[in-house]
């Protein structure tokens, strides 16, 4: 019972890092998608705010 549960949790903490890697990566690919709309969208928002 105690070996199983160091197994799931040595699982977990061994897939979270590659797991939020890949978030972080496919957000700064988004973001360097669609760079140009949120610039433009950002400055818009502080001129008029």
């Amino acid at each position: 019972m105690r070996r199983s549960a160091s197994l799931q949790r040595l699982l977990i903490y061994g897939l979270s890092g590659p797991i939020i890697a890949l978030n972080v990566w496919l957000l700064s690919l988004l973001f360097r998608y669609f760079q140009h709309p949120i610039t433009v969208l950002i400055i818009a928002a502080i001129l008029l705010g």
